[in-house]
């Protein structure tokens, strides 16, 4: 088994699974090494590389009956097309089986139900067009190479060591106020992190996977006010805050009387300018470190606003379907919302989160 990404957040579980729970021998491409302290408590075979390199590449993927793609690079959908192209060609010479992690981005979600079927995501997004594209690369490389390959779009996921959803809004509820609207607050297809693992790992060995897409979410959506307050209950924070749809937009407006209003939300914001942040990091040079914790404790807490793509996911209402997932992968998703919360929050106190 290969897996890449194995130091990320999907990719890591993904190994700790494959050695804990089918006791699989797994080796990982690294670019890395500084970073992969949690797989390596495993006999994990770490293949330095990237990618883009295609020695290496070849040298991983060889004797591989299964290779897992769960590598993202945030810098740009050319270099995710490019990396998944090189990754889906190398299994196209071996035969072995591509697992590719996408995400639920990749369609519209301006209709009621969302499934498979559904239209392509509008571009514009830089997260969406760089998963768009890797997905398009898998999919046109195996098509043109006869590589096996089949796609798992997750929903959002959740759980232990996620930066996105379970880290990020421990940070903001423990710092400041986290921010919902209170007029039109949707729904949150969440998936617990080894429901999304165990979508893999069925991907990875179902004969009827192959040259498929599959959606993967949790049992049933929760409003984004029970997913961010089961966060709040379990971190004792109480600072989910619900504003007027027209607070948050007058706030996220493009004026300069709105800007203003993002900073009183959040000073911090103000470091974001460049001549504000050079005289911050000038007089923290003469002051101390220690002067500035201490100011830091006597400013008000943060209002933590969406942004404008973020806002339109709280305010969304569409439903994952799973039924294909069900159908072909025997996908049945284990950690309802109270389950999931449950690890999750027992991982943040580990974790002094």
């Amino acid at each position: 088994m290969l897996v890449t990404g194995a130091t990320g957040f999907v990719g890591g579980r993904l190994v700790e699974k494959l050695f804990l729970a089918a006791g699989r021998p797994v080796r990982a491409l690294v670019r890395d090494f500084s970073r992969c302290a949690r797989i390596a408590r495993f006999p994990v075979e770490l293949c330095p590389g990237s990618l883009h390199d295609a020695a290496a590449l070849r040298a991983a993927v060889a004797d591989c009956e299964v290779v897992y793609h769960c590598a993202h690079d945030f810098g740009s959908a050319e270099v995710n097309a490019l990396a998944a192209a090189a990754l889906t060609a190398a299994c196209a010479t071996t035969g072995a089986r591509l697992v590719h992690v996408s995400s639920m981005v990749v369609y519209s979600a301006a209709g009621a139900v969302l499934t498979e079927d559904s239209p392509p995501a509008a571009p514009g997004n830089d997260y969406v067009d760089a998963k768009v594209a890797a997905e398009q690369a898998v999919l046109q490389t195996a098509a043109s190479t006869g590589a096996q390959v089949t796609v798992v779009q997750p929903t959002t996921i959740y759980g232990p060591y996620c930066p996105a959803w379970t880290v990020g809004p421990a940070l903001q509820l423990r710092s400041g106020r986290l921010v919902l609207p209170r007029d039109s607050v949707g729904l949150c297809n969440a998936v617990y992190i080894d429901d999304v693992v165990d979508a893999l790992l069925a991907a990875g060995t179902q004969p009827a996977a192959v040259g498929e897409r599959f959606l993967v979410s949790g049992p049933a959506p929760v409003s984004w006010t029970d997913f961010y307050g089961a966060y709040d209950r379990l971190l004792g924070t109480n600072a989910v805050t619900l504003w007027d749809d027209a607070r948050i937009e007058a706030a996220l407006g493009d004026s300069g009387a709105a800007r203003a209003r993002q900073w009183r939300a959040n000073p911090k914001r103000l470091l974001e300018v460049g001549l504000v942040r050079r005289a911050y990091d000038r007089v923290r040079g003469w002051t101390g470190q220690g002067f500035w914790d201490t100011m830091k404790t006597r400013l008000p807490p943060p209002d933590h606003l969406p942004d404008s793509g973020l806002l339109a996911l709280y305010r969304s209402r569409t439903t994952v379907r799973c039924e294909k997932a069900r159908q072909l992968l025997g996908y049945k998703p284990a950690f309802d919302l109270e389950r999931g919360m449950h690890l999750s929050g027992a991982w943040l106190r580990w974790a002094n989160l």
